[in-house]
């Protein structure tokens, strides 16, 4: 399965959202995209997080 990468204006949108959670951390802007780039794989493919591309780093790096 290929990997999954928002465009600029998706990840605006859901960074916005995300900003507007109180509970939410967000830290660096990049590893937050690339986390839910990641979730966003798993959830279509039904792999698991070992079996993450490279392409997304390192899967207990992600994960954590």
């Amino acid at each position: 399965m290929s990997v999954v990468e928002f465009n600029n204006q998706q990840w605006e949108k859901i960074l916005a959202l995300l900003k507007t959670c109180q509970n939410i951390y967000i830290g660096q802007e990049s590893d937050c995209r690339n986390f839910l780039e990641a979730v966003f794989w798993i959830t279509r493919s039904g792999s698991q997080w070992r079996l993450l591309p490279a392409d997304y780093g390192n899967c207990n790096s992600i994960y954590k």
